[in-house]
């Protein structure tokens, strides 16, 4: 899972642990060797996880295999502290959005400091972009 930022115009790549500010603009990217399966959250370890990819359905949205795929969903960024994280789940079957939640809370639970806890779930990858506040 990759980010990319606009702030007062200005498009740029947010790596992990990249800055970020209240009203910057968030695109999302994957990359994947496969087709399966995409659920993106973003969770700040306060409130439950905002879905942001797929947007207006409830489960899993299929995709396929390549490299910087573009993801038809954004988000703008409302105020924060400290870390917060966009959580991309890759799998082989179509999470429900409950199920999604209930791993992304998983992990920011067992997190330490803005490392976010390993997820042990079959089928299950996830790929982490820590936002700093």
């Amino acid at each position: 899972l990759e980010v990319a930022a606009e702030r007062d115009g200005k498009q740029f790549l947010a790596p992990s642990g990249t800055p970020l500010l209240a009203g910057d603009s968030l695109g999302f990217f994957y990359t994947s060797d496969r087709a399966g399966y995409l659920t993106v959250v973003y969770a700040d370890g306060r409130n439950v996880p905002v879905r942001i990819f797929p947007a207006r359905d409830p489960n899993a949205a299929h995709v396929v295999a390549g490299t910087k795929v573009a993801i038809p969903d954004g988000a703008v960024l409302s105020a924060g502290t400290d870390c917060e994280w966009a959580i991309g789940l890759f799998s082989d079957r179509a999470l429900g959005s409950d199920e999604a939640n209930r791993l992304a809370e998983r992990m920011v639970a067992g997190r330490k400091g803005c490392n976010l806890a390993p997820l042990a779930e079959p089928g299950v990858e996830p790929q982490v972009v820590t936002v700093k506040r």
